[in-house]
């Protein structure tokens, strides 16, 4: 509440890019203090779906407040079997990394956010993203897999002299049809978490981004700030 934190006590929840649903299970598990209802945990790796099928199986009656859903973000549709009208919130932990689809999620957020849910307001979504140091390219999880851009992945990335940024928006041309100069387009973002951001914009998905303070990311990883984790 301090953080100006969602109450999540009798929430139903749907969780973007579970995985193998530890997150989902933790909030409605035994000993949780979140009171969370429901999490419609969402992934599109069918291992993963299977495996946490199974941890919910061993967890019997316990398990039955977690519904796996299989969703690819790249698919453009609605997830099957989720009543987006209980929805209160989506959240999504670390979906954002180099060969995520950044697009392809951005898209399948807006789709989610259009419906009104359970609040009959329009849907939120609370992302937790981790900004990775730039590196070369990972495998996609969802969908085909992504070809690297101009900019994009290995050791250029570092070395603006090497490789020119994308450009996005405007015109390629440095003049107008009535001879008028037309603002430069802007640089494409090279972290994913900046593409992610991009993506969401054109999308016209609001973002406003929240500032976690180093004690609170420390208390979270169980490290102390004195250590630089």
């Amino acid at each position: 509440p301090a953080l100006g934190a969602p109450v999540l006590r009798g929430a139903t929840l749907l969780e973007v890019g579970a995985g193998t649903g530890y997150l989902a299970m933790r909030l409605t598990g035994r000993g949780s203090t979140s009171g969370v209802a429901k999490v419609y945990a969402l992934d599109c790796n069918d291992q993963a779906l299977q495996e946490m099928r199974c941890d919910l199986s061993a967890l019997g009656s316990r398990g039955s407040r977690v519904r796996p859903v299989r969703w690819d973000w790249t698919e453009s549709r609605l997830p099957r079997g989720v009543d987006l009208e209980e929805v209160d919130l989506i959240i999504g932990t670390d979906i954002v990394y180099a060969g995520a689809v950044e697009t392809d999620l951005a898209r399948g957020l807006a789709l989610l956010l259009a419906r009104r849910g359970a609040s009959n307001e329009g849907l939120r979504a609370l992302l937790l993203l981790c900004d990775r140091p730039i590196s070369g390219e990972e495998a996609p999880l969802c969908g085909r897999p992504r070809k690297r851009r101009r900019g994009e992945g290995g050791d250029n990335l570092g070395d603006s002299s090497k490789e020119p940024d994308e450009r996005v928006g405007g015109d390629a041309s440095p003049e107008g049809a009535a001879g008028a100069a037309r603002p430069g387009p802007r640089p494409r973002p090279r972290r994913a978490v900046g593409r992610f951001l991009l993506a969401c914009e054109e999308q016209s998905v609001a973002v406003r981004e929240l500032e976690l303070s180093a004690e609170l990311v420390a208390a979270a990883c169980g490290t102390s700030c004195s250590d630089g984790g």
